[in-house]
């Protein structure tokens, strides 16, 4: 401990890689940046070692607290009023506590040496090493930086605010969710002076283009405050500039409102839609700002953004990651020259991992058919009526129908609208540019529902005699917002290929800047078997892939040959280990949950020709399948083995189906034979999606499981009683149904009894987006959904965590007025 304490500041030239736990990830960050040649702005910081002794020498008035730095410090999240009266009584009882003269004066000496009148102070976190990096990145914007006067006392102050950053009502909460114990996190300040800057901003890598933020004056960048363009705001608009990464052509720019200058006593959270490094050496000349209140000018020359463009190009190919960075531009002379200098201020993690190198194409957009756009009576067809079904999937599009009777023959490309009585798993290949499905078979939750929503591509199911009604070749409208097929004409079929042939791809459209994203304590993640499904995600900052559906993996290997004949080649499992490593790794190193396949055997008839079962969801599958045969999970454990081995340490292990604790620890021991659970961090979580599990759940941790990920669309119809697949059963088939609430109420609650992480990946919070906040409330730990969804999902997160946070505030008022 001597060692640790031994440093109580830090020059940013002075950190490297040994002293990250001590100076924090903000300031870690900019020292590398620096040591790779790049300007940054200078620093100093006041080491976690600091913080650490304060803690110990605080009068703690409350047992509770007479152990920090050292206890973990459980609150009750879900009890309002003490989590605001702990978080009171901390940060009181650290306002109040002097700080040590001897340090503090050799802290004002140092800062002493910029001789500028104001400095920024930012919170600088680590985590220690039981949690991933990806954690740290996710508590961006939830403490907030301050500013101050350079004078001894107002620094002391300043430390003191940033301290009590850690133990504010909202941070206590977002803690505890993510079960993240106090005494594994360690807290620096990062000191650095205001500049006279002429301008500031931020700047984001995409494999396909950069944003550029511009804004007058480094205040605002400097108060810890600049917010990237929002739509409904009248205080700060700066500058908008869209580069295309290949031409480097500025495709959009949008010269911004006259910006508000903040006072260097404001102190205001920082929520930029940003996150990893960047910083430039000296860019051209500048020229002189003239912001005319009626015609403002664009702050960034055409050298200048292009300069920002080409480093932060050069930085991501350096770190191998988007990146994402707050800079400030501020003069200076080269000899009798005048030079405009870009520094970087702040270094955020990746919110999204770099996308591989390989492009993707793009499937024709729904948004060139828009749902909102009334359909021309002079292309719609009366020789059919039109047809109904369900909801499965969003989009809308017009295209020719494909009929298909039994199968689809191997290596068929479907760019058609897709008409069968079920789509069958085996098709995934196949249906990679399939403009749409119809079946008369299937529910919301049905296997072609769920690749429909993963491709992106619209989907009706549950339509009554589509077969015989529908022929090929016919042109329809599919209306997967509606549920509605729409028989349509020739010249819309054509209308259609014209205006999609002359309209950019939507993912190239620059007409919609980033939204800022604020941490959450629920993590979000998303249902992926795809690589290129990750596309969709977009901007939005997830957690990693919550569910990797090996069937539909194992589909794409196969290439149409028989699930037998494939697993016995010698080569199988380094097959499936690749198209494991190219998850890990676009997600890396944010967690991969590989849940092992759970064929069914009705799923099975069409990979190898077994005969169906008469009732398949409560037949021969999940892990009680594998003691029947263990061929194909030794390949997986095997596959996931050699993965492991390759580097991807963030892939997990989710059983399927578990029924009995019997079967899990049959698995286990499977597991534990292929070397497994000897790499650091791997997990084995259960699905929990038979009701057996609600009475089971502490045997089974005992046993060994680690946690466990609710698989609504199983759960709920084995408790209804209701086939899924079944369009006269379906339309009584809910996730929402009171009863399945209340069991994924008891598996949360089951869950944190026995201090284990609980997850939901099935389709319950895409089609009932309103008990996000039940699930929210209850503490679920993740919630893993299709990467369309992603972007709504946030929002219900962050409104039912800002609401938990209300209440709890007004719970605190109601209890002081009596």
């Amino acid at each position: 401990m001597a060692a640790y304490e031994e440093q109580h500041f830090y020059w940013l030239d002075q950190i490297d890689s040994a002293d990250r736990g001590l100076v924090g990830d903000v300031a870690y960050d900019l020292a590398m940046l620096a040591r790779r040649g790049y300007a940054v702005w200078p620093g100093l910081v006041v080491s976690a070692s600091v913080f650490q002794q304060f803690l110990r020498q605080v009068d703690w008035s409350q047992p509770l607290f007479a152990d920090l730095p050292d206890s973990s410090l459980y609150v009750d999240v879900n009890n309002a009023r003490q989590l605001q009266a702990i978080a009171q009584q901390l940060q009181q009882a650290i306002r109040s506590t002097p700080l040590d003269g001897t340090w503090l004066q050799e802290l004002g000496q140092l800062a002493s040496t910029w001789n500028t009148p104001s400095l920024m102070l930012r919170p600088s976190v680590s985590l220690q090493a039981a949690h991933t990096p990806m954690m740290t990145g996710r508590i961006r914007g939830l403490l907030t930086a301050h500013t101050c006067n350079a004078e001894l006392e107002a620094i002391a102050h300043g430390v003191q605010q940033i301290w009590t950053e850690l133990f504010r009502a909202r941070s206590l909460f977002y803690w505890q969710r993510s079960r993240i114990p106090l005494n594994t996190i360690r807290l620096a300040v990062l000191i650095q002076p205001i500049p006279e800057a002429i301008a500031s901003g931020a700047v984001h890598t995409h494999p396909t283009h950069t944003e550029i933020w511009a804004a007058p004056q480094s205040k605002l960048v400097a108060s810890g405050s600049f917010l990237p363009p929002l739509a409904a705001s009248d205080l700060l608009a700066p500058d908008y500039y869209w580069v295309d990464a290949a031409t480097g052509e500025v495709e959009m720019t949008h010269a911004g409102l006259p910006v508000l200058a903040f006072s260097e006593s404001t102190s205001s959270e920082f929520v930029p839609p940003l996150s990893t490094p960047l910083c430039a050496p000296a860019l051209a000349s500048q020229p002189s700002i003239n912001r005319e209140s009626d015609v403002p000018h664009p702050i960034l020359s055409a050298d200048q953004i292009h300069t920002l463009e080409h480093t932060a190009r050069r930085i991501a190919d350096d770190l191998g990651r988007p990146v994402e960075l707050e800079w400030c531009l501020s003069t200076g002379r080269d000899g009798s020259n005048l030079m405009s200098i870009l520094q970087v201020t702040q270094r955020h993690p990746a919110t999204q991992p770099r996308m591989p190198a390989f492009s993707i194409a793009p499937i024709p957009s729904a948004e060139h058919v828009s749902s909102s756009r009334p359909l021309s009576s002079a292309t719609v067809s009366s020789q059919v009526g039109v047809l109904t079904g369900l909801a499965a999937a969003p989009g809308r599009r017009i295209g020719r129908v494909l009929v298909v009777n039994g199968y689809v023959p191997k290596g068929t490309t479907i760019e058609q609208i897709l008409v069968a009585s079920s789509v069958s798993p085996r098709w995934l290949p196949e249906l990679q540019q399939a403009r749409g499905f119809i079946t008369e078979q299937g529910g919301m939750t049905s296997h072609g529902a769920i690749v429909a929503r993963e491709l992106g591509i619209p989907a009706v199911v549950g339509v009554a005699d589509a077969t015989r009604q529908l022929k090929t070749g016919d042109v329809v409208c599919i209306d997967g917002d509606r549920g509605v097929v729409i028989p349509m004409s020739e010249a819309a079929l054509l209308s259609q290929d014209a205006s999609v042939a002359a309209a950019p791809a939507p993912a190239a459209s620059p007409s919609a800047p980033m939204m800022p994203y604020r941490p959450l304590a629920t993590q979000l993640m998303v249902n992926v078997s795809q690589v290129e499904a990750l596309a969709q995600v977009g901007s939005v900052p997830i957690n990693g892939i919550g569910l990797v559906r090996s069937e539909h993996v194992l589909l794409g290997l196969t290439q149409g040959r028989s699930l037998y004949d494939w697993q016995s080649q010698a080569q199988a499992s380094y097959q499936l280990a690749e198209a494991i490593q190219k998850l890990a790794r676009a997600i890396a190193p944010s967690p991969l949950f590989y849940r092992s396949a759970d064929v069914r055997s009705h799923e099975r008839s069409f990979l190898d020709g077994t005969v169906a079962e008469p009732n398949p969801i409560l037949g021969l599958h999940g892990t009680l399948s594998y003691q029947s045969d263990p061929t194909l999970f030794d390949l997986e454990l095997e596959a996931l083995r050699l993965a492991q081995d390759a580097g991807c340490t963030n892939v997990r292990l989710l059983l399927p189906f578990v029924r009995t604790v019997e079967e899990f620890q049959w698995c286990d021991r499977r597991i534990q034979q292929s070397n497994l659970r000897h790499t650091s961090g791997f997990q084995v979580w259960i699905m929990a999606e038979v009701p057996s599990i609600l009475f089971l759940l502490p045997e089974l941790v005992a046993a060994g499981v680690q946690g466990i990920s609710i698989g609504s669309n199983d759960l709920t119809q084995l408790l209804l009683a209701i086939d899924r697949d079944s369009p006269p059963t379906g339309a009584n088939y809910s996730e929402a149904h009171p009863a399945v609430l209340r069991a994924m109420r008891q598996l949360i609650q089951a869950a944190h009894q026995a201090e284990i992480p609980c997850a939901i990946c099935g389709e319950a919070p895409v089609q009932h987006p309103y008990i996000i906040a039940d699930l929210v409330r209850w503490g679920i730990y993740s919630i893993s959904v299709s990467p369309a969804a992603a972007a709504a999902t946030y929002q219900a997160i962050a409104q039912a965590e800002q609401a938990l946070l209300l209440e709890a505030a007004r719970q605190t008022s109601r209890d002081a007025r009596g």
